[in-house]
């Protein structure tokens, strides 16, 4: 210890710079260093879902999830999987063995796990949609935000998804999920009086409408008792667009869809989601951080975004639930006190 306090006072000149120096890069390590409050965990957890309009839980079993399983089967590496089927689509939960240690042996697995995906969508019904895997089960949300200050579950869903696409566009922003999402379908409600004057049925309108469309059912047909599972994607845009699908006639005569019923978009009934904020009904947007940034920055950007949006949307209400950033730097300034 004498010996290096010798050395400190007859170097002085070399002692200051080199102090000097660490306190510099030290400094800017400070600034330039990835805040985050959580660490991130390895994607070891995926969900595939799959969608197969009108079956039954024991269709989806024998059509959809059977074949599924059969393909996962083969994957060493994927430790357990949890299938779930109910009427119209299956979800099958996975978890990845725990001796994927590298990043590069869980993206790979994953692409194993697609690839059976795509092997046992070959066996599936002609039409059915290809399967849907997700790996981001386990990505914080940093930022999640009410929106309120009306009754009508449509329009806030409608502005939560206008609010997530702008913010989107955050350099720092990865993902935004729309929360408490209440679902949406299209009812048609037809006229069987109507029907039956111009010799049409319900299955015929169902048929007709089916071969315009084809993916995911998110509505249904009624006439007294009888239900059948429509279908909707770009090929109906809107609910005008719905109303004037033109329908044929057994002698080929084509009638609008909107004179033979009324056509609404509504809140899916049951809900799959809902949720209220300090008791009122809203919908919340929530943000993931991209990883191996300054969370603060990430912050103050998303809440710029949400600034605008708000100025620009005064008959929305919009409230922080949760701000991740905030404690964040709460941490760091009791942090920066102690050092």
């Amino acid at each position: 210890m004498k010996r290096f306090a010798d050395f400190v006072l007859q170097y002085k000149r070399l002692t200051l710079t080199v102090a000097f120096t660490l306190t510099v890069i030290g400094a800017l390590s400070w600034f330039a260093m990835p805040k985050e409050e959580d660490p991130r965990l390895k994607d070891r957890f995926g969900m595939i879902t799959a969608i197969y309009p009108g079956a039954t839980p024991l269709e989806m079993e024998r059509f959809i999830v059977n074949p599924l399983e059969k393909e996962l089967a083969r994957i060493a590496e994927v430790q357990k999987y949890k299938s779930t089927m109910r009427a119209d689509f299956a979800v099958i939960n996975l978890e990845l063995a725990g001796d994927l240690s590298t990043d590069a042996q869980i993206n790979e697995t994953w692409d194993e796990v697609q690839e059976a995906i795509d092997i046992a969508h070959r066996e599936f019904p002609k039409g059915v949609a290809a399967p849907s895997l997700d790996t981001s089960l386990l990505e914080q949300t940093a930022v999640l935000i009410a929106l309120s200050g009306t009754e009508d579950l449509l329009a806030l869903l409608d502005q939560a998804k206008t609010l997530r696409d702008e913010v989107l566009q955050g350099s720092y922003v990865a993902k935004v999920d729309i929360v408490g999402d209440p679902g949406e379908q299209i009812t048609i409600d037809l006229d069987d009086s109507r029907l039956e004057n111009l010799g049409l049925t319900v299955g015929q309108v169902a048929n007709q409408l089916e071969r315009a469309n084809t993916f995911a059912p998110s509505g249904a047909l009624r006439v007294k008792d009888q239900r059948v599972n429509i279908l909707t994607n770009a090929a109906f845009r809107n609910v005008e667009e719905l109303r004037s699908f033109p329908l044929f006639l057994n002698n080929g005569t084509p009638v609008e869809l909107g004179s033979i019923a009324e056509v609404a978009r509504t809140v899916e009934l049951p809900a799959q989601q809902f949720m209220r904020f300090n008791g009122t009904p809203a919908v919340g947007v929530g943000v993931v951080a991209k990883e191996n940034i300054d969370l603060l920055k990430f912050g103050s950007q998303v809440r710029e975004l949400i600034s605008d949006f708000s100025e620009r949307h005064p008959e929305v209400q919009l409230q922080e639930i949760n701000f991740q950033p905030d404690y964040v730097g709460e941490r760091l300034g009791t942090l920066a006190t102690s050092l």
